[in-house]
């Protein structure tokens, strides 16, 4: 296990943890293991499961079985639909049916109004994933089974794109502060219904960051276009490095060099099993890595007449998600009237602004967010002011 600092955990929510009959839900253990995530000072991603279960077969592959619990009272049900694929890796894969006559994406939309009205201002929850296919990933794994294409066309064993059209739409007002994400596969044609982008700021996980095509536009990155490449602005991106072809051994090199974190504005990334994939990296390494994700606020202040003048600069890589404001002297600064909010900084955007309150003695400006729990801070490094003549109030890149 390696000793690096986290500041986010990653946890999946199954239907059959939560749901116990007919619009009986139960949260405890969810919050169970929230609570346990807040007391080491953190915060959790949690991704819902709406996709299917894999178990290996004899001789198969079964280095990374998928988890999904469903409610028993729910496979009784006298519209419940399912289906077995048995795929050439020799992997069984039960599948909910998302038929029209299938009592399953009803449940699921049930069960999105109740996790809403569950974690939507939850503190200990940074983010949100989901929802449909392998491992919520948006997408379905086929390992190039005859009739896997027309089992997806057909609405059985992934929605339909009206079905999944209401799905993201009820996501979207479910989670009205909770920033909510979704797999890069929605990109895809296969999967992706005609209208998705009018659902607005709804992020992007990557379950294969870094499994990149050399020479041609990879996966990735016709998938990001087909999304909206500005779409990093107004929602997070994040995901899982792929240990597919050379990424393995250059996934962390890439990371520490910088230059692919500032063309894709990853907010945050699962380190699963990486302590065993180090190929040579140290510890050390795999922490300053961490700290290349995300949003980097520099600070510096000088005391005037009759306040203090703050410069403020984003040199990370994204955007804070949620608003995030300044407190000089325990006042929250204010220009034209409104609180000045960091979310609106995107990366080397910097604000030079007056305040009419000082800092006493060895106060410091502090960054508050509300979407912070109990013992965490937004952190900031601590600059020289700037004495160029760019100085002015207001917003520079």
């Amino acid at each position: 296990m390696l000793n690096v600092p986290l500041s986010l955990e990653f946890i999946y929510l199954l239907p059959g943890d939560v749901s116990r009959g007919y619009n009986d839900w139960d949260f405890k253990k969810l919050q169970s293991k929230l609570q346990a995530i807040k007391q080491r000072g953190r915060q959790a991603i949690v991704r819902i499961n709406f996709g299917a279960s894999c178990e290996a077969l004899a001789g198969g592959d079964d280095h990374n079985p998928e988890p999904l619990s469903l409610p028993a009272w729910l496979q009784k049900h006298e519209e419940w639909v399912e289906y077995e694929r048995v795929y050439e890796n020799n992997r069984k894969v039960l599948y909910p049916g998302w038929d029209c006559n299938s009592c399953y994406p009803w449940f699921c939309n049930e069960l999105l109004r109740a996790v809403g009205g569950e974690l939507d201002g939850d503190k200990r929850v940074a983010y949100l994933q989901g929802f449909v296919g392998h491992w919520a990933e948006g997408h379905v794994y086929n390992g190039k089974t005859q009739g896997f294409e027309d089992d997806v066309r057909s609405g059985k064993i992934f929605p339909s794109k009206s079905q999944y059209q209401a799905l993201l739409e009820n996501a979207s007002k479910a989670f009205d502060t909770l920033r909510w994400s979704v797999g890069i596969s929605l990109g895809h044609e296969l999967y992706s219904p005609s209208n998705f982008r009018s659902l607005g700021n709804f992020g992007v996980f990557n379950d294969t960051w870094l499994d990149e095509n050399s020479g041609t536009e990879s996966w990735n990155e016709s998938l990001t276009r087909a999304l909206g490449e500005g779409r990093w602005e107004l929602a997070p991106r994040g995901g899982e490095i792929s240990w597919a072809g050379k990424s393995r051994e250059n996934g962390l090199k890439l990371i520490l060099e910088g230059t692919v974190l500032r063309k894709d504005h990853m907010t945050y990334m699962f380190g699963f099993d990486q302590d065993r994939y180090c190929y040579g990296h140290s510890p050390e390494d795999l922490a300053r890595a961490s700290e290349k994700f995300g949003y980097n606020f520099e600070v510096s202040w000088k005391c005037a007449t009759s306040g203090t003048d703050l410069f403020l600069r984003n040199n990370g890589v994204a955007p804070i998600y949620y608003p995030t404001f300044v407190s000089v002297g325990g006042n929250l600064v204010v220009k034209d009237g409104r609180r000045v909010d960091l979310s609106a900084l995107l990366p080397n955007q910097s604000l030079f602004i007056f305040c009419e309150y000082s800092l006493l003695n060895t106060e410091l400006p502090v960054l508050v967010c509300d979407r912070c729990v109990d013992g965490q801070t937004i952190p900031y490094e601590i600059i020289k002011y700037p004495t160029s003549s760019r100085k002015r109030q207001g917003l520079s890149s």
